[in-house]
């Protein structure tokens, strides 16, 4: 079985038989394919103002922390009245899934699981024993099941996958993957894989002459 580790900037490198080695995250085969088929950047990889670029980091600062304040919760670390106010409207959403979702703090479930699959890594939410879940704290778009589906072919077993978007008014929303997105969103991953490797062999040969 192969082994990886996160470096600060985010990226993985998985330990081959040839060496340590960088492969791509799930979240960055999406960006590109999204990108392919859009015909336009990821929001953080085009130029931007000064304005918008305070906007991006404060939601992404905002999603880390909601993020870690669960896995504190799941873990029975979390200190509810320490919340920072800014983050009460997203957690009030998590405890209601967490009580239709019935989990329960302390019960050992994996939570930030690093995943090693054909070719890319990728870090999921929650898994329990038989589901894939992973928290979002911003609208739903089409690329999060080929993200799923990613995840969900490294861990063997799982019942289903999918996806709770947390608002910052309480509200929340879960969002299963059927049998017939997975296998679609699946498709669609490999194909960006695809593409990444197309890309990377044309920029060789672009170096080489």
């Amino acid at each position: 079985m192969l082994t990886a580790r996160i470096d600060e900037n985010h990226k993985y490198w998985v330990q081959t038989p040839e060496g340590e080695v960088e492969w791509p995250s799930v979240t960055t085969v999406c960006s590109k394919w999204k990108s392919a088929v859009t015909g336009r950047e990821a929001i953080w990889d085009a130029p931007m103002s000064a304005e918008m670029e305070s906007k991006v980091a404060i939601a992404r600062e905002k999603g880390v922390l909601v993020h870690e304040a669960i896995d504190m919760d799941l873990a029975g670390t979390l200190d509810w009245t320490s919340l920072d106010p800014a983050l009460q409207g997203y957690m009030a959403a998590y405890k209601k899934a967490k009580a239709r979702l019935r989990l329960k703090s302390g019960a050992g479930y994996q939570t930030e699981k690093l995943l090693v699959g054909e070719g890319y890594c990728g870090t999921a939410d929650l898994i329990t024993e038989k589901n894939l879940l992973d928290w979002k704290t911003g609208k739903h778009d089409w690329t999060h099941y080929m993200q799923l589906g990613a995840y969900r072919k490294c861990v063997p077993g799982l019942k289903r996958a999918g996806a709770c978007y947390l608002s910052q008014d309480g509200s929340y929303e879960i969002r299963w993957m059927s049998k017939d997105e997975y296998q679609k969103s699946w498709r669609w991953f490999w194909a960006a894989m695809d593409l990444l490797d197309c890309r990377k062999a044309h920029t060789r040969q672009g170096n080489n002459e």
